[in-house]
């Protein structure tokens, strides 16, 4: 379980997450962000990231995506170069 805006939620566990509405000004992470399972992204954006600085992006599992970008999304290029 996951708190969200005060309530708790069942949530994949994705390695980094903005949701819509959510906006970054710079997200910075010196290593890797790494998940494993099934379908479980490592980064995933719905919002708004405007810079990023990320080490790696490494996501194991059938039907995993390192980076996943929603339609209404903006991805900075330090992330862009991890998208499948």
């Amino acid at each position: 379980m996951s708190l969200v805006k005060g309530a708790q939620m069942k949530l994949k566990a994705v390695g980094v997450s903005v949701k819509p509405g959510g906006e970054v000004e710079e997200l910075v992470i010196g290593g890797t962000v790494s998940t494993r399972g099934e379908g479980i992204d490592a980064v995933e954006i719905d919002g708004v990231v405007k810079q990023a600085r990320v080490g790696g992006v490494e996501a194991h599992g059938a039907d995993a995506r390192r980076v996943r970008v929603g339609d209404d999304a903006t991805c900075p290029a330090g992330l862009e170069a991890f998208r499948d």
